[in-house]
């Protein structure tokens, strides 16, 4: 993925690359699922090694798993960092 994203740069220097991810969000008020851990490291790892990164999307797709305001604040100061 870190190559992705160099080649991407090289490519075109002006755009702004961003690693989105669904299921973050409405996550029904659990705060430290799998697949938000791994999101997690997979930002992680990219910013380790050097990936131009410019930023992270959460897509936000609420259904009946909805998660309260609180929840929803404490997860996106998660990832704030």
């Amino acid at each position: 993925m870190i190559e992705w994203f160099r080649i991407a740069h090289e490519e075109d220097p002006t755009a702004r690359l961003y690693l989105n991810d669904f299921g973050i969000l409405e996550s029904g008020n659990k705060l430290d699922t799998g697949h938000q851990q791994h999101f997690e490291e997979t930002i992680q790892f990219l910013v380790d090694g050097g990936a131009p990164i410019h930023g992270i999307g959460m897509q936000g797709h609420f259904g009946g798993n909805v998660t309260e305001p609180e929840n929803l604040l404490k997860i996106l100061d998660r990832y704030a960092k």
